[in-house]
C-alpha cells in the first residue's frame, strides 16, 4: 500500500502494522519509541525520523520490551476479530 501524505513529498509505504489494546498504550509506545529514536539522533523534524523500515521494527520493539506492553501483528489482530464475532454468532445461535 502507498499513498501520499501531508509535510512529505515521498509516497508512503507502510512496511509493518502493529496492534496494542487502547489509545493510551499506543501514546506510551509512540512516546517511548520516539525517545529511543531521539537517543539515536534519528529525528529530522516534528514526527519525521530517518531511518530504515528495519531500524523502525526495532525501536518500536525496544520501547514495547522496555514498557513490558504487548502488541500483535495486523494478522493477529483479524483473527481476534473473527474470534469474537464468531463467540458473537455462537452465542446468539444458543440464546435462539
Amino acid at each position: 500500500m502507498s499513498e501520499l501524505q501531508l509535510g512529505c513529498w515521498k509516497e508512503l509505504h507502510i512496511h509493518d502494522i502493529r496492534w496494542t489494546v487502547g489509545d493510551m498504550l499506543a501514546i506510551r509506545i509512540l512516546n517511548e519509541t520516539h525517545g529511543v529514536l531521539d537517543k539515536a539522533k534519528r529525528r529530522l523534524t516534528g514526527d519525521w525520523f530517518d531511518l530504515t523500515p528495519e531500524y523502525a521494527t526495532q525501536a518500536l520493539r525496544l520501547a514495547t520490551d522496555k514498557l513490558a506492553i504487548p502488541t500483535f501483528s495486523h494478522g493477529e489482530m483479524l483473527e481476534k476479530v473473527r474470534a469474537a464475532r464468531r463467540a458473537k454468532i455462537e452465542e446468539a445461535i444458543r440464546r435462539s
